[in-house]
Protein backbone atom coordinates (compact mmCIF):
# COMPACT_ATOMS: atom_id res chain seq x y z
CA UNK A 1 0.00 0.00 0.00
CA UNK A 2 1.22 3.55 -0.73
CA UNK A 3 2.74 5.70 1.99
CA UNK A 4 1.03 8.98 0.98
CA UNK A 5 -2.11 9.96 -0.86
CA UNK A 6 -3.67 13.17 -2.17
CA UNK A 7 -7.11 14.02 -0.75
CA UNK A 8 -9.61 14.68 -3.53
CA UNK A 9 -11.43 17.25 -1.37
CA UNK A 10 -8.69 19.45 0.11
CA UNK A 11 -5.99 18.53 -2.40
CA UNK A 12 -3.34 18.01 0.27
CA UNK A 13 -0.96 15.06 0.10
CA UNK A 14 -1.01 13.28 3.45
CA UNK A 15 0.27 10.06 4.99
CA UNK A 16 -1.87 7.01 4.22
CA UNK A 17 -2.65 6.80 7.95
CA UNK A 18 -4.77 9.97 7.51
CA UNK A 19 -7.23 8.10 5.29
CA UNK A 20 -9.92 5.63 6.24
CA UNK A 21 -10.37 2.35 4.41
CA UNK A 22 -13.28 0.92 2.48
CA UNK A 23 -13.86 -2.48 0.98
CA UNK A 24 -13.75 -2.67 -2.82
CA UNK A 25 -15.02 -6.09 -3.87
CA UNK A 26 -12.49 -8.40 -2.17
CA UNK A 27 -9.80 -5.93 -1.08
CA UNK A 28 -9.45 -2.89 1.15
CA UNK A 29 -8.53 0.48 -0.40
CA UNK A 30 -7.96 3.96 1.01
CA UNK A 31 -10.88 6.38 0.84
CA UNK A 32 -10.50 9.28 -1.59
CA UNK A 33 -10.92 11.95 1.12
CA UNK A 34 -8.74 12.32 4.22
CA UNK A 35 -10.24 11.72 7.67
CA UNK A 36 -10.55 15.47 8.37
CA UNK A 37 -12.48 16.03 5.13
CA UNK A 38 -14.60 12.92 5.77
CA UNK A 39 -15.76 14.49 9.05
CA UNK A 40 -16.73 17.67 7.17
CA UNK A 41 -18.53 15.66 4.49
CA UNK A 42 -20.46 13.71 7.13
CA UNK A 43 -21.36 16.87 9.06
CA UNK A 44 -22.60 18.60 5.92
CA UNK A 45 -24.70 15.58 4.97
CA UNK A 46 -26.17 15.34 8.48
CA UNK A 47 -27.07 19.05 8.49
CA UNK A 48 -28.91 18.68 5.17
CA UNK A 49 -30.61 15.40 6.11
CA UNK A 50 -31.76 15.82 9.72
CA UNK A 51 -35.20 14.44 8.85
CA UNK A 52 -33.64 11.27 7.40
CA UNK A 53 -31.57 10.74 10.54
CA UNK A 54 -34.63 11.32 12.74
CA UNK A 55 -36.77 9.01 10.59
CA UNK A 56 -34.18 6.22 10.80
CA UNK A 57 -33.87 6.60 14.60
CA UNK A 58 -37.66 6.60 15.09
CA UNK A 59 -38.06 3.49 12.94
CA UNK A 60 -35.13 1.66 14.56
CA UNK A 61 -35.89 2.56 18.18
CA UNK A 62 -39.69 2.81 18.34
CA UNK A 63 -40.94 1.19 15.12
CA UNK A 64 -42.52 4.57 14.41
CA UNK A 65 -42.58 6.25 11.01
CA UNK A 66 -41.60 9.89 10.64
CA UNK A 67 -45.13 10.62 9.36
CA UNK A 68 -46.66 9.01 12.47
CA UNK A 69 -44.35 11.10 14.67
CA UNK A 70 -45.36 14.30 12.87
CA UNK A 71 -49.03 13.31 13.23
CA UNK A 72 -48.54 12.89 16.99
CA UNK A 73 -46.85 16.30 17.18
CA UNK A 74 -49.88 17.85 15.45
CA UNK A 75 -52.37 15.98 17.66
CA UNK A 76 -50.54 17.22 20.78
CA UNK A 77 -50.43 20.77 19.39
CA UNK A 78 -46.61 20.59 19.43
CA UNK A 79 -46.70 20.38 23.25
CA UNK A 80 -45.49 17.98 25.92
CA UNK A 81 -48.27 15.56 26.91
CA UNK A 82 -47.49 16.14 30.61
CA UNK A 83 -46.47 19.75 31.26
CA UNK A 84 -47.68 21.37 28.04
CA UNK A 85 -44.32 22.94 27.15
CA UNK A 86 -43.94 23.74 23.47
CA UNK A 87 -41.41 21.67 21.55
CA UNK A 88 -39.22 24.70 20.85
CA UNK A 89 -38.88 25.20 24.63
CA UNK A 90 -37.34 21.73 24.93
CA UNK A 91 -33.59 21.17 24.94
CA UNK A 92 -33.27 20.01 21.32
CA UNK A 93 -36.34 21.86 20.16
CA UNK A 94 -38.26 18.66 19.66
CA UNK A 95 -40.58 16.40 21.60
CA UNK A 96 -39.21 13.05 22.70
CA UNK A 97 -41.00 9.76 22.18
CA UNK A 98 -42.19 8.31 25.47
CA UNK A 99 -42.65 4.55 25.48
CA UNK A 100 -43.20 1.73 27.92
CA UNK A 101 -39.87 0.00 28.41
CA UNK A 102 -41.43 -3.40 29.04
CA UNK A 103 -43.88 -3.46 26.10
CA UNK A 104 -42.27 -0.96 23.72
CA UNK A 105 -45.65 0.72 23.17
CA UNK A 106 -45.40 4.43 22.39
CA UNK A 107 -47.45 6.47 24.89
CA UNK A 108 -46.95 10.01 23.66
CA UNK A 109 -44.49 12.83 23.14
CA UNK A 110 -42.81 14.62 26.03
CA UNK A 111 -40.36 17.44 26.61
CA UNK A 112 -36.90 16.26 27.63
CA UNK A 113 -37.49 17.17 31.30
CA UNK A 114 -40.72 15.18 31.69
CA UNK A 115 -39.27 12.26 29.73
CA UNK A 116 -36.18 12.24 31.95
CA UNK A 117 -38.24 12.33 35.15
CA UNK A 118 -40.28 9.30 34.07
CA UNK A 119 -37.08 7.45 33.24
CA UNK A 120 -35.47 8.33 36.57
CA UNK A 121 -38.42 6.88 38.52
CA UNK A 122 -38.61 3.81 36.25
CA UNK A 123 -42.16 4.77 35.17
CA UNK A 124 -43.35 3.90 38.69
CA UNK A 125 -46.46 5.91 39.68
CA UNK A 126 -45.89 5.03 43.37
CA UNK A 127 -42.58 6.87 43.36
CA UNK A 128 -44.20 9.85 41.66
CA UNK A 129 -46.98 9.86 44.28
CA UNK A 130 -44.37 9.76 47.06
CA UNK A 131 -42.55 12.66 45.40
CA UNK A 132 -45.79 14.67 45.27
CA UNK A 133 -46.50 13.94 48.95
CA UNK A 134 -42.95 14.90 49.83
CA UNK A 135 -43.24 18.22 48.00
CA UNK A 136 -46.62 18.99 49.57
CA UNK A 137 -45.39 18.16 53.08
CA UNK A 138 -42.10 20.01 52.77
CA UNK A 139 -43.88 23.09 51.38
CA UNK A 140 -46.35 23.00 54.28
CA UNK A 141 -43.48 22.83 56.82
CA UNK A 142 -41.68 25.82 55.29
CA UNK A 143 -44.76 28.06 55.04
CA UNK A 144 -46.26 27.15 58.40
Amino acid sequence: MCETKACTRCGETKPASNFGKRKLKTRWVLKSSCNKCQVEISSEWAAKNKHKITAARLARTYNLSYDDYKKMVTEQDNCCAICGAKANESVRGELHVDHCHSTGIVRGLLCVLCNTVLGKVNDDPRILEKMIDYLKNSTDKRSG
